[in-house]
């Protein structure tokens, strides 16, 4: 932990195993600011707990996090899509979601760095986009990083 005299080390990183009870407390915590907590706390755990050990040893999710020494500050999920294949070299694309940073983090450019990261990791992938369904108040983040709107249609089940 750094002392007001130090600053400390962000690092931007993959989540790891060790990460999933703080994973899990940021997702509660986005859940309750974004006013969608619909079951009790015990039932999302274990739910969240399950889909984060899968995703974490899956190939396909890379769970990415802003660590301030062992406190984590900011998460997000990315997912691999393949596409249907055709005639063209473009093979997968990026679903991205949960971007949430802690409320005192937030202004730090710390999620821009995550995003960042995420960039470089897709395009060293040779994915072809990164798709995500933005809140209102998150749109301007997302188009000053490069994000545009785009034509897609969505039925909701």
């Amino acid at each position: 932990m750094a002392t007001p005299f130090q600053k400390s080390e962000l690092l931007v990183r993959q989540a790891t195993a060790a990460d999933l009870p703080q994973l899990i407390e940021l997702r509660w915590a986005s859940s309750i600011e974004d006013d969608v907590v619909r079951e009790p706390r015990p039932a999302f755990e274990a739910r969240m707990r399950a889909f984060l050990e899968r995703a974490i040893a899956d190939p396909r999710w890379a769970v990415w996090v802003a660590a301030d020494g062992d406190r984590l500050v900011t998460t997000v999920y990315a997912q691999i899509v393949p596409k249907v294949p055709r005639p063209s070299p473009s093979g997968a694309w990026v679903y991205l979601a949960g971007m949430f940073t802690r409320a005192e983090r937030r202004g730090e450019g710390i999620g821009s760095r995550v995003l960042g990261a995420v960039r470089e990791w897709a395009t060293l992938r040779g994915l072809e986009l990164i798709m995500l369904w933005p809140s209102e108040r998150s749109v301007p983040f997302y188009e000053r990083a490069g994000f545009r709107e785009a034509d897609a249609l969505e039925l909701e089940l």
